[in-house]
């Protein structure tokens, strides 16, 4: 049959060719132009070899398929024989003709023997999930993770290739079969997940077993992710669960505080419930993910599922123990260590529990009281220590120990213990189990009384004084040692105060060592004239190395003793005065007298108040005159700011005997002048007085008194009368300052409302306003209007 292709061209169609058909084929184009040009006729010589391609399906193809599930591995088989005296090549494309895709290329075998995958199959050959085998005629296409997307109609195409002389390949023929229907089924179809549990009903601290089998049909190639989940409800709700432990689809499995997870075999996963606790009893669930591979890098989730709840009930026993109380060091009296230990024994039913200790103490009180029983402290299950009001000071300072050396003992020590110590001690221990994730009190023993005594005698301290030879003339020395001794005190340290009783009765600090043998100087007017030291353990030396008038009186040794109480602390124990010594001798000057005056003691605010200061002279013993060139003065001004003169003097200023005047530190505008306006007479002056000036004024006058031989004798110190300062407040100069503030505020807040209001104003207000221009005419009649 020949066709015509188009005006220059036409085909020859040979249908069911033979070999006789072999030959040189002539195609000549007669011409009709008058001169003929160029060619009319042309040849092709046709080869026709025999067919021995034969193509076939292995008749076992169609019962082995049928239908698969996801994940599962099938093959489609091609008998291929071929039989030519002719050097040909073959070559078989597999395709897959689907319901949405059409027709699609799986795998070829090139005529150069090369493999090529179709589009969308490219990265599936590159993973190895589409295979090519070749075993003598028959060619086998494997698919090792069927996918959903496998399901269709699959067949094969052979072609036959001759090689040109010029190296192309020619098509010989080609040849198709139909391989098989395949039908693909989700793998969430077959899919099966059950929970078995080895014992339902556990007694705590018992070991079991969860089991989760899965089933996936006759799917190998699939990766399953196991996770084991807990509730208190019998089916699973979202929110409610508990992840318990989990393994991926590697097999890896994740961190968990509950417990893990063991794979058996390819679909048993167990979960292993150790040590059980009440808080175990619930439901538990296993929920199994299936994953399949799509290519090398790239996986999908293709079913998940939960098995049904199984129940474990966990049965918790109360726990028992017993509590008993010993000492371990029983004090013989005060100021000895005590120490007592608390011992659990016979502990049963306790796995998990933590026991905590509270430490009692009831006093030894007479029949007719009521004796109150007190906390000391408390071991808590942290190991932290809970104090009870009363001796939370004393365990502060780590005056009292409490401890807990094994999970079963606790301890109670006193390193000081005190006379109020003395009495009945007892501990009570408590079992905590965690229920719920809370820590919850079970059972709670307490134990019998202890009783710790010991007799108790009261401490007594004795201090004696003796004179080492009396002063006979003021600028002698005097020496005092004081003795002390004690009874019913353990290794006591003493601290001794040297204080006189002047005359007139007052009571003076002279000056302190204290248990530590630290000298202090309690008065400043003794620095460089008074000496103490500790010359033995009991024996304390006072010395004084020039005696003055000031210090006639009876001098005491006040000895105290002190006792060590923990935490390198010392405790006063009990303190004893001594006998006074005295000291007393003729003085051969004259008696001094002060007097203070002022002319204006009430004043007002910012005026001057003068105070004058007057020493008077009386007889000296012997009726002997006396030289105002052999007296020198030391004055002192003092204040008491209030009309109770209970109330310690404030000082204000001074002037020695030499001249020098100090002045206190004032907080307040005023200020003070002190001058010398005669031999006897001396005057304070305070400018600006203020209203913190108010108050009780006095002077104070120590005479010096020069002696025979030039030296300086001190006498009694002598205090003057007081007078009463008053400060009134002047009631125009007290509105003057508020007035002027008011008045400037109101100024300046005037001024601020009137620059804001311009510039408001001026900026922000501003509006161009548009009027329409009207025109200057003349007025018009009303007829006009």
């Amino acid at each position: 049959m020949i066709k015509r292709i188009n005006d220059s061209a036409a085909n020859l169609h040979i249908k069911n060719l033979q070999l006789s058909d072999a030959g040189t084929y002539i195609c000549k184009t007669p011409s009709t132009d008058s001169a003929v040009k160029g060619n009319y006729d042309d040849s092709v010589g046709m080869n026709v070899i025999p067919d021995g391609v034969k193509v076939a399906v292995p008749p076992d193809v169609q019962q082995q398929l049928g239908d698969l599930v996801e994940g599962e591995e099938f093959q489609l088989k091609c008998s291929i024989s071929k039989n030519s005296t002719e050097c040909t090549q073959i070559s078989i494309t597999f395709e897959v003709k689907t319901e949405t895709n059409g027709n699609l290329q799986v795998l070829s075998l090139t005529q150069d023997g090369k493999l090529q995958p179709g589009t969308k199959y490219t990265e599936r050959f590159q993973s190895g999930h589409i295979r090519l085998e070749t075993h003598d005629d028959i060619y086998l296409l494997s698919v090792s993770h069927a996918l959903l997307s496998d399901t269709g109609t699959y067949s094969s195409t052979v072609t036959e290739w001759i090689k040109q002389q010029d190296g192309t390949w020619q098509v010989v023929q080609q040849k198709g079969v139909q391989l098989a229907k395949v039908n693909i089924e989700r793998i969430a179809q077959v899919l099966s997940v059950s929970a078995v549990i080895g014992n339902l009903t556990l007694s705590k601290g018992e070991d079991t077993d969860l089991t989760c089998y899965i089933k996936t049909g006759n799917s190998n190639a699939v990766s399953k992710e196991v996770v084991w989940y807990f509730s208190t409800y019998p089916t699973a709700t979202p929110g409610n669960e508990k992840l318990l432990a989990s393994m991926d689809r590697n097999s890896m499995m994740n961190r968990s505080d509950y417990g893990i997870i063991s794979r058996m075999d390819a679909s048993t996963y167990q979960y292993m419930v150790r040590n059980a606790k009440e808080t175990d009893s619930g439901y538990y669930y296993c929920s199994v993910t299936l994953w399949l591979q799509e290519s090398k890098n790239t996986w999908y989730r293709a079913a998940e599922k939960i098995s049904d709840a199984v129940q474990l009930n966990v049965t918790v026993s109360e726990p028992t123990f017993k509590v008993q109380v010993t000492t371990s060091t029983i004090p013989t009296f005060a100021e000895e260590p005590a120490e007592l230990k608390c011992t659990v024994s016979d502990l049963q039913n306790a796995d998990d529990t933590l026991l905590t200790a509270s430490w009692y103490f009831t006093p030894m009180l007479p029949a007719d009281q009521t004796a109150t029983r007190d906390l000391i402290a408390t071991v808590k299950r942290d190991f932290t220590v809970l104090t009870g009001d009363k001796y939370r000071d004393r365990v502060d300072k780590g005056l009292i120990i409490v401890s807990k050396p094994e999970s079963t003992s606790f301890t109670l020590r006193i390193q000081w213990s005190e006379d109020s110590d003395r009495g009945n001690y007892s501990c009570s221990v408590s079992a905590w189990a965690k229920q719920d994730g809370n820590w919850e009190e079970s059972k709670t023993e307490t134990s019998s009384d202890v009783n710790i005594f010991w007799v108790q005698e009261e401490p007594k301290v004795f201090a004696k004084a003796v004179s080492q030879g009396s002063p006979s003339s003021a600028g002698s020395a005097f020496e005092m040692i004081c003795s002390v001794s004690s009874q019913n005190i353990k290794g006591p340290h003493y601290s001794v105060l040297i204080t006189r009783e002047q005359p007139s009765s007052n009571v003076k600090k002279l000056i302190s060592l204290n248990h530590e043998a630290v000298v202090t100087l309690e008065d400043k007017a003794y620095l460089g004239n008074v000496v103490l030291e500790k010359t033995k353990e009991d024996q304390f030396r006072f010395r004084i190395s020039q005696t003055q008038i000031s210090d006639i009186g009876l001098y005491y040794c006040t000895a105290t003793a002190w006792t060590p109480s923990g935490g390198g602390t010392w405790k006063e124990t009990v303190s004893a005065k001594s006998n006074g010594i005295k000291i007393e001798f003729q003085s051969t000057g004259p008696t001094f007298n002060v007097t203070l005056h002022s002319d204006s003691p009430t004043v007002h605010q910012f005026e001057m108040v003068e105070l004058l200061c007057t020493i008077s002279l009386g007889e000296t013993p012997d009726g002997a005159s006396f030289s105002l060139d052999n007296a020198a003065y030391d004055v002192f001004w003092f204040a008491v700011r209030s009309y109770d003169n209970s109330i310690n003097p404030t000082f204000l200023a001074s002037m020695s005997r030499t001249g020098m005047v100090t002045q206190a530190r004032r907080n307040g505008s005023s200020d003070l002048s002190v001058e010398r306006i005669g031999l006897l007479q001396y005057r304070l002056r305070v400018h600006g007085t203020r209203d913190e000036d108010f108050g009780n004024h006095f002077c104070s006058v120590t005479p010096w008194v020069r002696n025979s031989d030039s030296s300086w004798i001190k006498s009694e110190e002598i205090k003057s009368n007081e007078i009463l300062v008053t400060v009134h407040a002047d009631l125009l100069s007290s509105f003057k300052i508020p007035v002027v503030c008011g008045i400037g505020v109101s100024l300046a807040v005037g001024l601020l409302a009137c620059l804001i209001g311009y510039c408001s104003a001026r900026f922000c207000c501003k509006k161009d306003v548009k009027e329409a221009r009207r025109d200057h005419r003349r007025l018009m009649s009303m007829e006009m209007d």
